[in-house]
């Protein structure tokens, strides 16, 4: 069965209708929604000093994700990142922001095998 991680918001209904097509076939939709990210997410990258990965998995609303899992990555209509509403410093709202859009950007090396849509 091969992974579709699909990059978008929690307003985009047509992201919605292709779920529910996937699920008649052999493809299991994973959806990120950028907005939540932050605060329904959890991720971990660690690396040997030789780059060979120790430990990577991301968790989207408690269902680990491997990383050589996912094998497609439809890169949809991402929003802002939205941190807890508990932060309410803006140089920490800030850096909770820049570092999520980071690692979104750096999906392609999180996932090196996994084919790209619309990115």
């Amino acid at each position: 069965m091969t992974d579709l991680l699909i990059v978008t918001s929690e307003t985009d209904i047509h992201a919605d209708v292709v779920i529910n097509q996937l699920q008649k076939s052999n493809i299991r939709a994973i959806r990120l929604n950028s907005e939540s990210f932050i605060q329904k997410s959890k991720y971990a990258y660690s690396w040997q000093a030789s780059g060979n990965p120790t430990q990577s998995f991301l968790s989207f609303e408690d269902s680990l994700r491997e990383v050589q899992d996912v094998g497609v990555i439809w890169w949809r209509k991402p929003e802002d990142y939205q941190v807890f509403p508990e932060v309410d410093d803006a140089w920490a709202i800030k850096y909770c922001q820049e570092e999520t859009e980071s690692l979104m950007y750096s999906l392609s090396g999180l996932y090196p095998k996994a084919r790209w849509v619309n990115k």
